[in-house]
């Protein structure tokens, strides 16, 4: 079916000036990593619309390669953050929901980024270079791209400026093979599998609750990563515990 334009209506009765779209899911900051310091490369997706979205099944294929995780939804004004090292301290601040991606590298010098809805539609893509348009401290001081405005277009390099990523981070890279009070979980939510992380200390005690704090199991780490099937507990939020260092997990099929 075909219409055509007649003043402010399509012969089809649609009133295109009561046509209202939000806008999409949009990339709203990029780490590079420039200097190959020991903070994570990542990204962020921001919502600018008034509604909540769910973003499970979302995707970055190209510049990286990226699929959202079931459970995450992202509120009206509300972030997600894509990176390279999930594990790294400098999340544990973070309050965000944080993803690690699955292959690829920001490069250094400029490259396409395109995300991609449930659907497969392409909702978002930028294209940042070293063609002295886009802020060049992302290139020269390892410093963070982020949008001026989320109200910017954020396909023209002009609406971009950059800040320095201690700003983004209250906790600096460490060494985490040095550290005993350390305890990482990912994915989370997750389908099942998880894996933890528990720095140095190789001989900790693992135990895992029920969200009423009924004990399920105790599993003694041989290493400081253990991989866990928490799907066979049946449970719907569990409680990790290592220590006096607590982690909820949200199950989700």
């Amino acid at each position: 079916m075909t219409g055509y334009f007649n003043g402010n209506k399509t012969n089809l009765g649609v009133d295109i000036q009561n046509i209202e779209a939000e806008p999409s899911i949009m990339i709203s900051k990029v780490y590079i990593n420039s200097l190959n310091t020991n903070y994570p490369e990542f990204l962020s997706l921001y919502n600018p619309s008034t509604e909540t979205v769910n973003i499970a099944g979302y995707q970055i294929n190209k510049g990286i390669t990226c699929t959202i995780p079931q459970g995450i939804t992202l509120e009206p004004g509300a972030l997600v953050y894509l990176t390279d090292k999930a594990t790294s301290v400098c999340w544990d601040d973070i309050t965000d929901p944080v993803v690690e991606w699955s292959a690829g590298k920001l490069s250094n010098n400029g490259e396409g980024i395109q995300l991609l809805d449930n659907n497969g539609i392409v909702i978002d893509y930028i294209r940042y270079n070293e063609d002295g348009k886009w802020p060049t401290g992302v290139f020269t001081s390892g410093e963070i791209m982020t949008l001026i405005n989320i109200n910017l277009d954020n396909h023209f390099p002009e609406s971009w400026t950059t800040a320095p990523i201690e700003q983004q981070f209250t906790i600096e890279p460490t060494n985490i093979i040095n550290r005993t009070d350390f305890m990482r979980i990912y994915p989370n939510p997750t389908t099942g599998w998880v894996n933890i992380f528990t720095g140095n200390n190789t001989s900790a005690n693992i135990e895992i609750y029920s969200i009423m704090g009924v004990l399920l199991d105790e599993i003694k780490a041989e290493s400081e990563h253990t991989i866990i099937d928490l799907s066979v507990y049946n449970q719907r939020i569990v409680l990790i515990r290592k220590g006096e260092l607590v982690q909820k997990v949200l199950l989700v099929k």
